[in-house]
């Protein structure tokens, strides 16, 4: 019976053990890894944008990037970090090369000043993604006209095969399904105050969503989903209902998409959401005769807290405008072997050699 016993608890540790033990498959905010995603990149007038990227391994690493505007047009750059090297540049102005041996062009703000910026470790002929589970990023969002800041982690996905600096699939897709890179949420959560509600501070929230299944090729396919919200209220009163559609880069308040963001909605100041990205012959972003229908992508994002600190006070003129920003990455929750990154890999270099006849 003792020798029973024994067994059992072995085997019940031992399981706890392994469970306990088992890696992390699902991208996040707080980690390294070879795959940075800045979901808001805001150059808007008065603001900027303030990247920072950092190697955290002794040997240096090439880093292929994308800015992403919120119609999609895109601009990439590609610069190399040398062992422990930490770099900071403007979305604004980018980075000219003259006080760093590294050019970043600014933010490409001509059709849209808002987007997002993807990043990953690449071979140093640009050929292929690899696997460098060392890059940590952040974004500091300033707004000089508010003399207010916000500062968020970027999305990282580790490699997941190969050892550092080994090629990672197919050169030019980075597949973000738990086997070659960690995978994607299925969910993304977050908690939020609703509008209206008489609780101190708080004004509003911003949220901003981008999918986990982009394309950034020349010949890209754009993609269009429809997010769907389930909302529970401090009662756990669930509420659904609220939607939105978009194409590959969403940025709005909660109260603009839905009144059920609200407080005369949910009828308590404390309530939080999940979304994700369904397929949906609603959204229809063709035409009659020709439809574009909405597909489903997990998706991440971001939420950012608006803060009035006039309320309930007279407003100060000598302070300027009183308002403060604060931001959250939010949550993720189940996993989502869909997504991926298409981007465009340099070609591998021809030999002048002529040919022999």
């Amino acid at each position: 019976m003792k020798r029973g016993l024994i067994l059992a608890l072995v085997l019940f540790f031992g399981m706890v053990a392994v469970a306990s033990a088992g890696p992390v498959d699902v991208g996040n905010t707080s980690q390294q890894g070879s795959v940075l995603i800045f979901p808001k990149i805001d150059v808007s007038g008065g603001r900027d944008t303030i990247i920072s990227i950092s190697n955290g391994n002794n040997v240096p690493v090439f880093i292929e990037c994308y800015w992403v505007d919120s119609n999609q047009n895109w601009q990439d750059f590609m610069f190399e970090l040398t062992a422990n090297q930490p770099i900071a540049f403007s979305a604004l102005y980018g980075i000219s090369g003259d006080t760093v041996p590294v050019t970043v062009p600014p933010f490409p703000a001509c059709d849209s000043p808002v987007g997002e910026l993807k990043c990953w470790a690449v071979d140093n002929g640009g050929a292929n993604q690899i696997n460098f589970n060392f890059l940590t990023g952040s974004a500091k969002v300033i707004d000089y006209d508010y003399f207010t800041a916000y500062e968020y982690n970027a999305w990282t996905f580790d490699a997941r095969t190969g050892t550092t600096g080994a090629a990672v699939g197919t050169g030019g897709l980075i597949t973000l399904d738990g086997v070659n890179f960690d995978a994607c949420p299925q969910y993304f959560l977050g908690n939020f105050f609703a509008t209206g509600a008489d609780y101190g501070f708080f004004k509003t929230t911003d949220l901003t969503l981008v999918p986990c299944k982009q394309d950034v090729r020349q010949d890209r396919v754009p993609t269009y989903t429809k997010a769907k919200f389930d909302i529970w209220n401090e009662n756990e009163v669930e509420y659904s209902g609220a939607y939105q559609c978009f194409k590959c880069w969403f940025e709005n308040y909660l109260c603009k998409i839905s009144d059920k963001f609200t407080f005369c909605s949910l009828h308590t100041a404390a309530a939080r959401f999940r979304t994700t990205g369904i397929a949906s012959t609603v959204c229809n972003f063709g035409t009659a005769a020709s439809p574009v229908y909405a597909k489903a992508t997990p998706l991440i994002g971001l939420l950012v807290e608006e803060l009035d600190f006039s309320y309930g006070k007279i407003a100060d003129t000598a302070k300027g405008c009183q308002i403060a920003k604060t931001a959250s990455t939010g949550f993720g929750a189940g996993i989502d072997t869909t997504g991926f990154i298409a981007w465009d890999p340099l070609a591998a270099p021809v030999s002048a050699k002529k040919p022999s006849k």
